[in-house]
């Protein structure tokens, strides 16, 4: 699923981080953050980067989720 989300054009950003936001894809956002190599990169960078994938969803709690599996 983290390959399909990353690697098929023209899925909409918004709906991608919906759908990572919530709790049961917990998995697949873990998935997704593995496939990436960020480790040449600062940290603004490697950080701007991930969210270029998707956008935020609106709710704390999500973003929260979202932000705390990429500091894992």
């Amino acid at each position: 699923m983290a390959n399909f989300l990353r690697g098929t054009k023209g899925l909409s950003k918004r709906r991608i981080g919906d759908y990572l936001g919530r709790p049961d894809a917990g998995p697949v956002l873990l998935a997704l953050v593995a496939r990436l190599d960020l480790r040449s990169l600062p940290l603004d960078e490697a950080l701007r980067f991930f969210l270029s994938l998707f956008r935020l969803p609106g709710e704390a709690q999500q973003i929260a989720r979202v932000i705390e599996t990429f500091a894992a």
